[in-house]
């Protein structure tokens, strides 16, 4: 009997032991279904505090972006049109005082800068003034209709004395919008 006693002892610890491991994985596993709980309505409550989209937000995105495209036309002329540049060139000229020459040997090319494609258009101009003239003249050129004028180099000169005057090239770009939809400048 000692020997069923024994054997009935151990079935009993041994029914024991794996009731409380059972018993504490199910208590582990309700405790980290609480710990979810918890989380999911936490975030269920930051999301509630979300604000909802405007009910007019397509409309605004289309008037922001009619806006930028606006401003950009603005600033960056839309056709590529070489006879205003040239004319704009030449009346700057006049006003400033200076003989002008402006060449562009080169067509409308495509270049990219910061990601965005831009129709260019590169122009030597000769200038010959008196120093201020020709400082001014290049300031004009600045304030040009076309906001996008970049001077890319010059090399002047002192003409030949008695005259004060100096002459010599500009290299000048023009940028404007890029072509759209096949529309040629």
């Amino acid at each position: 009997m000692s020997r069923t006693k024994y054997l009935s002892y151990a079935l009993v610890a041994a029914l024991l032991i794996g009731i409380v491991y059972i018993g504490m994985g199910y208590f582990k596993a309700v405790k980290t279904q609480n710990d979810l709980k918890s989380q999911n309505e936490t975030a269920l409550h930051l999301l509630g505090l979300v604000p909802k989209p405007a009910a007019d937000l397509e409309q605004r995105l289309a008037a922001a972006q009619h806006d930028n495209a606006a401003a950009k036309a603005s600033i960056l002329p839309a056709k590529s049109d070489t006879t205003r540049i040239i004319t704009d060139i030449l009346s700057a000229g006049d006003s400033a005082g200076v003989k002008v020459l402006p060449l562009t040997t080169d067509q409308w090319r495509t270049t990219g800068v910061n990601g965005q494609n831009y129709r260019v258009l590169d122009i030597n101009i000769t200038v010959e003034g008196e120093l201020a003239q020709v400082k001014n003249f290049i300031e004009l050129l600045y304030g040009s209709s076309f906001n996008t004028v970049a001077i890319g180099g010059f090399n002047f000169s002192r003409m030949a004395p008695p005259s004060t005057a100096i002459q010599g090239e500009v290299q000048v770009t023009v940028f404007t919008l890029p072509e759209v939809a096949g529309v040629s400048p």
